[in-house]
């Protein structure tokens, strides 16, 4: 049988068990926390590195096109008597297409037969709407 003597050290040894544990899940806890604050602090560091590094890569995106226009215009600068037509497929014969664009454009002041030094294919970037207009011309000139 149990006594009286008997429930209160088992309620004593009972309640210090609970007080262990709870003690071992504060500690638990406090750790946690202590692993939450630096990994908080770490991501913002993160986030403001990235910020940074996009900040940067959105100048140095901006520095490569001014020095791309520059360069283009200076290749175009460097070819003084030189026009640049740029869309023309490879499988279209150069000679014609050009001699029947210039006639398109001069209309009645073009002369029967236009001399060229030299027609070379031009790769390079197309402007947006090109294509379109491209054929629309080559289409009136053909």
């Amino acid at each position: 049988m149990l006594t009286k003597a008997d429930s209160h050290s088992l309620l004593q040894e009972f309640r210090s068990a609970i007080r262990e544990e709870i003690s071992a899940v504060r500690a638990d806890l406090s750790a946690v926390e202590v692993r939450v604050d630096a990994l908080e602090t770490e991501a913002q560091a993160s986030r403001s590195q990235h910020r940074s590094a996009e900040i940067a890569a959105t100048r140095q995106g901006n520095l490569l096109l001014t020095l791309r226009r520059q360069v283009e215009d200076l290749e175009n600068r460097s070819r003084l008597q030189n026009i640049r037509i740029r869309g023309l497929p490879d499988a279209v014969p150069l000679q014609d297409t050009v001699r029947a664009l210039f006639r398109h454009i001069l209309g009645q002041e073009c002369p029967e037969d236009i001399q060229f030094d030299r027609i070379s294919q031009s790769t390079g970037p197309s402007t947006p709407g090109w294509e379109t207009q491209r054929r629309a011309v080559l289409s009136a000139c053909l």
